[in-house]
């Protein structure tokens, strides 16, 4: 189906051919939802509209390929088995559904070939790629494939027990702050939640980033019941690849490699049923390859079929650990590798018994525990334990993909009794050559009637953007070929049983080597294809960036300043300029800048703009903020106005002044007469108080002083004459001897 999604407006809306009410409508940054939106040249342009429109059975959405769209889909309608409801992408690329997608009481529906991405799992707060809502009547009947979610909280949240009947195929999960898929009911006291989910082909990736979260979080988070995982990558997970809690799932074929537990099984869920754990390959674990908990919130009653895997465990950690459960275990055919841990440990007899026979254990330092008790050699083991019927103690000779050598002990080492095998030789899980089953879980090709892998052809680019290129190939023509390992530049890419794949997160203007080999199910490799292509040249940015708001000034004195903003929205923004009249300050990857080497009581003029890695900046937010007053540091104005200097008065008369001053003004007018107590006025004009002397000659003295205490004085010489009648500018009382 995800040819149909990807291709032409003409081959998808064949994809329903004969549902006469199905239409297909097509949504792009560049739409107007006021459009019909069934043709790429009027499509609609958000999210919000789809939400908004009841689809119908066979009913087709479309979203412009490499176009990012925000909001939560929250679709409506349902679909049926024969005519989906579907969603895609049309152009080149995918599109990147950034707010995620949420179900609700729906059936039927189709996603392909669309992507879910934050740009960055720090700030993904709680988008989630996927999630089924915990109300209603559950989702049933969805198919997800090629998909990628990354950068989101989780990658896929099912949390309605009544969730059932998906499939999910060659779909990536990477960059979660919590568990890559959780499947649980919060609704119900134990937890336990869909059933009868299918996922296939797809890689969970980098997952339980986020430290801040307490509580563990692992690849899978499965309290579902019948689940089956098939040939699913699990690589660096923070606490479990598989964290299993409920009955009845099935694991064969899988992948899991970096971090504490591969596969651990801890109940929840107080229903017996048999779970299968076969055809895996466990690589660089710290605790434990596989694990069984006696008990979680409730006892272990659970039945298990341990066999084929691979495990090669690193430290101290045991490869397969049984603590307990009333149920049966079954440990045949497995090939367990350690450091120096117990490759097997047994902490309590199963209730319902516990067959061991026909693994092989390997380690420098070999250790089994069995109820409590250890033994150094097989022999020791085998007597104390009465199991281990022809196991094998052996260095198997893996290599880094854990492929035995040619000459392996794990060779025909199996047994057939312990489920239904075939001896054909086809490249499927319970199929071996030769003799008999190899133990773990790589199937040795025979070494008689079969050649190497024929690789597949004419690898290309499809197309290419800015940051993606698309791959194709033609499929390798030999029939144990069952999955493709696709690589860029030496680093492996992908893993898909389909014929095309894409490279995303890339640079622009780059070029890229790319490769493909065929893979069986054994895990042996073909030759490979490879191809060179380059993504699209560099352009400035086309989406214009969000600015950052609310820019404010505080702490100002006279000569500095401190402005702060609220940081822009957009994840593309990595620093921001400020502007002081216009004028660019140095850059700052902070929402605050201090501001100095201002004049004092001076308006300025402030900007704040983003900045993304290119250099692009977004519009600017402008505020604006006067620094504090200058201090006074410049005396009044004086003039005394009379008596004048060298003056004959009166034996009685008062003294007049002018006094101004410009900054913080004048505060008071000191009057002294020959050293005498002064006699001050504070309010103009300006005033002695009134002088009764002797005749003869006399000293004033005058000074002038403002707020900030800054003073002038002017001094002058009067003779007292008593044939002058007497002068008095201003009664008063108050007198100066």
């Amino acid at each position: 189906m995800r040819s149909l999604l990807l291709a032409t407006v003409t081959v998808i809306s064949l994809a329903f051919a004969g549902q006469a009410a199905a239409a297909t409508y097509y949504v792009s940054p560049g739409g107007n939802d006021s459009a019909a939106g069934t043709s790429a040249t009027a499509p609609w342009q958000s999210v919000a509209k789809v939400n908004a429109t009841t689809l119908a059975a066979g009913d087709t959405v479309l979203f412009q390929g490499g176009a990012t769209f925000s909001g939560l889909l929250q679709p409506k309608g349902s679909g049926t088995a024969s005519a989906p409801i579907a969603f895609g992408s049309y152009g080149t690329g995918r599109a990147d559904l950034a707010g995620g997608i949420q179900l609700q009481s729906q059936s039927g529906l189709l996603f392909d070939g669309l992507t879910v991405d934050t740009g960055a799992w720090q700030t993904a707060g709680t988008t989630r790629g996927i999630r089924t809502s915990d109300t209603g009547t559950g989702v049933q009947n969805v198919v997800v494939q090629n998909c990628r979610f990354a950068n989101v909280a989780i990658g896929l949240l099912f949390s309605n027990h009544l969730d059932r009947a998906w499939t999910l195929t060659s779909n990536t999960i990477q960059y979660t702050r919590d568990s890559g898929i959780l499947i649980y009911d919060p609704n119900v006291a134990s937890e336990v939640g869909a059933s009868d989910l299918t996922f296939t082909g797809n890689q969970i990736l980098d997952t339980g980033l986020d430290t801040s979260i307490t509580y563990k979080k692992h690849g899978v988070y499965d309290i579902g019941t019948n689940i089956t995982w098939r040939n699913n990558v699990i690589r660096n997970f923070s606490e479990g690849g598989f964290s299993l809690r409920a009955h009845g799932n099935t694991l064969i074929g899988n992948t899991i490699s970096g971090g504490p537990y591969a596969i651990y099984y801890s109940p929840y869920d107080s229903t017996a049923g048999t779970t299968t754990i076969a055809y895996n390959k466990i690589s660089n674990v710290t605790s434990d390859g596989i694990e069984l908990a006696s008990s979680g919130n409730v006892s272990d009653v659970e039945s298990f079929v341990i066999q084929d895997n691979s495990i090669v465990s690193s430290g101290s950690s045991p490869g397969i650990r049984v603590i307990g459960t009333s149920g049966a275990v079954s440990l045949a055919n497995n090939l367990v590798q350690t450091a120096g841990g117990a490759m097997l440990r047994v902490d309590a007899m199963p209730g319902g018994g516990l067959t061991e026979r026909n693994n092989l254990w390997w380690s420098t330092s070999p250790v089994w525990s069995y109820l409590g008790s250890t033994y150094s050699s097989l022999a020791a083991y085998q007597a104390a334990s009465g199991r281990g019927g022809a196991d094998k103690s052996a260095n198997p000779q893996l290599d880094a993909n854990l492929v035995p050598a040619s000459g392996s002990p794990v060779v025909d080492g199996g047994t057939t009794t312990v489920a239904s095998y075939v001896g054909d030789c086809a490249s499927s899980a319970y199929h071996y050559c030769d003799a008999a089953p190899d133990l773990g879980a790589v199937e040795l090709p025979s070494s008689t009637i079969l050649g190497p892998l024929a690789p597949p052809t004419s690898l290309v680019a499809t197309s290419a953007t800015q940051t993606s290129i698309d791959l194709a190939w033609t499929a390798s023509p030999d029939a144990r070929i069952v999955s493709y390992v696709v690589g860029q530049n030496g680093t492996t890419l992908a893993t898909t049983s389909a014929l095309t794949a894409s490279a995303t997160n890339l640079s622009c203007g780059t070029t890229y080597t790319f490769s493909v080999a065929g893979r069986d199910a054994s895990g042996n490799l073909s030759g490979t294809a490879t191809a060179s292509a380059s993504t699209a040249a560099c352009t400035t940015t086309t989406v214009p960036l969000s600015p950052p708001s609310n820019l404010v000034a505080s702490k100002v004195t006279g000569t500095s300043l401190s402005l702060a903003w609220t940081a822009s929205p957009d994840s593309r923004v990595v620093s921001y300029v400020v502007t002081r009249n216009g004028t660019a300050l140095p850059a700052t990857g902070a929402t605050s800048l201090s501001v100095a080497g201002l004049a004092c009581g001076t308006s300025y003029s402030f900007s704040v703009a983003g900045i993304d890695a290119s250099g692009a900046a977004s519009s600017a937010v402008a505020t604006t903020a006067v620094t504090s007053a200058c201090a006074d540091t410049t005396a009044p104005a004086l003039t005394v106005n009379s008596p004048t200097n060298g003056q004959s008065v009166p034996l009685s008369f008062q003294i007049t002044a002018t006094a101004s001053d410009s900054g913080s003004g004048v505060k008071n007018v000191t009057f002294w007469f020959d050293g005498n107590a002064p006699c001050v006025d504070a309010t103009a004009p300006y005033v002695s108080c009134t002088i009764s002397t002797k005749q003869g000659w006399h000293d004033i003295r005058v000074r002038a002083t403002d707020s900030a205490g800054n003073y002038v004085e002017r001094t002058l010489k009067v003779y007292a004459d008593r044939k002058l009648r007497i002068l008095v500018a201003k009664t008063t009382s108050r007198k100066l001897r």
